[in-house]
């Protein structure tokens, strides 16, 4: 019995590589090289994307498939696109919102964390150090226009003493 040519164990023919897909799942799914399946696909705007999904393949063609069907029945939607939009909506609301002074703050502060939290004398004592010193100095001021260097400096002109804005008295006094 003869041997048909290179069928020697040892002498392989090597087989042309294919880029051929193995297996039955769409083209577009693969493995990201973070190790979680991913799937890449088209928008309606003709933009190529890919979203990981997780750890099971199936789990990738459903996301495939469902981004595809998207993709037909809203032409022009980009999820970029969208995604750009709303971190711009979102960005103008934060500019236009008025910045939180220190007295809003202060006011939220004792309402919120004080009072619940501590005896009623206590927060009495909170509150009249808010009324007479700090929302008098700072109550006008955005938040954010509050440091330590200012704190600093209030703290020490109540130290030397110089008169209360809400009395007649020394700070030092009051």
């Amino acid at each position: 019995m003869s041997q048909p040519e290179n069928t020697h164990p040892i002498i392989r023919i090597h087989q042309a590589w294919s880029r051929k897909k193995k297996d039955r799942a769409p083209r577009g799914v693969f493995r990201h090289p973070s190790g979680v399946w991913a799937a890449r696909f088209t928008c309606g705007a003709g933009h190529v994307h890919q979203e990981r999904v997780g750890p099971l393949k199936g789990d990738a063609v459903r996301v495939y498939h469902d981004r595809r069907a998207r993709a037909m029945d809203e032409p022009g939607r980009c999820p970029a696109v969208e995604r750009q939009q709303e971190r711009d909506r979102a960005a103008a609301e934060r500019e236009a919102a008025q910045p939180l002074t220190f007295g809003q703050y202060a006011e939220r502060w004792h309402d919120h964390t004080i009072r619940p939290h501590r005896k009623d004398r206590t927060a009495e004592y909170y509150r009249g150090i808010l009324d007479l010193h700090l929302v008098p100095t700072f109550g006008a001021s955005p938040l954010a226009d509050v440091t330590g260097t200012g704190v600093r400096v209030f703290i020490a002109d109540k130290l030397t003493g110089l008169p209360c804005p809400n009395h007649k008295t020394v700070a030092a006094d009051c």
